[in-house]
């Protein structure tokens, strides 16, 4: 039987997708992909699905978190889909995942960090399951809204801001290249630090008169 102090240096590739025990005592992981098995850190897969749980060495784990950045760079990847169980997605965790171009969070995600789609240049679906109850996507507008709050943390090419957000998040769109118009509807209030930063191609933006603040480098 596996001791706890082997249990918590250990890492684990299963289905070419690497786990990293962070909880000791309930067999909880991380996941990200293992840049070791290849010269590029390209992930060959058109189509991934992170599980919420995985079996290693007779022990079944519970994936918690999608690690930060941990799949950045994974081009091939078109659509991904996180399974339900799964709790935490950490910064810049898709970043520059040039391919992708759906994903698809389940109700149980709680924490989601900054930039996790920057450099996503052809991103345009995003979905939050209903049930979410700290994150929507209210009137599939292709984003992801911290409820409470009504505040946009993450959005594509393809968001339609829905008007009943209220603060456009820090970094919301960050390195979204294909990003051309945007309009942001009556009732937004604030657009964050640097929400709109190096959307390179950005050639028109709407601004409704509830606007109040405009923070610094929104549109740098």
């Amino acid at each position: 039987q596996l001791g706890l102090s082997e249990v918590w240096s250990q890492t684990f590739i299963v289905d070419n997708l690497k786990y990293s025990v962070v909880q000791s005592e309930d067999f909880s992981v991380r996941v990200s992909f293992p840049d070791s098995m290849n010269s590029d850190g390209a992930l060959m897969l058109d189509s991934l699905f992170i599980p919420a749980f995985v079996e290693h060495g007779g022990h079944s784990y519970r994936v918690l978190e999608v690690e930060e950045e941990g799949f950045c760079g994974c081009d091939d990847v078109r659509f991904v889909s996180v399974g339900k169980g799964i709790r935490r997605i950490g910064n810049r965790a898709f970043r520059n995942c040039l391919g992708l171009e759906s994903v698809q969070i389940p109700c149980s995600v709680e924490m989601i960090g900054e930039c996790i789609f920057s450099g996503c240049i052809n991103l345009s679906s995003i979905m939050v399951e209903e049930g979410n109850p700290v994150y929507d996507s209210r009137e599939t507008c292709n984003a992801i809204v911290k409820s409470d709050g009504d505040i946009l943390v993450a959005g594509c090419k393809e968001t339609r801001i829905p008007s009943s957000v209220t603060n456009i998040g820090s970094k919301a769109f960050h390195r979204q290249h294909f990003l051309r118009h945007i309009e942001i509807p009556e009732g937004v209030k604030c657009i964050s630090y640097k929400a709109f930063e190096d959307c390179s191609q950005m050639a028109t933006v709407s601004l409704p008169e509830s606007l109040k603040e405009i923070s610094g480098d929104a549109f740098k």
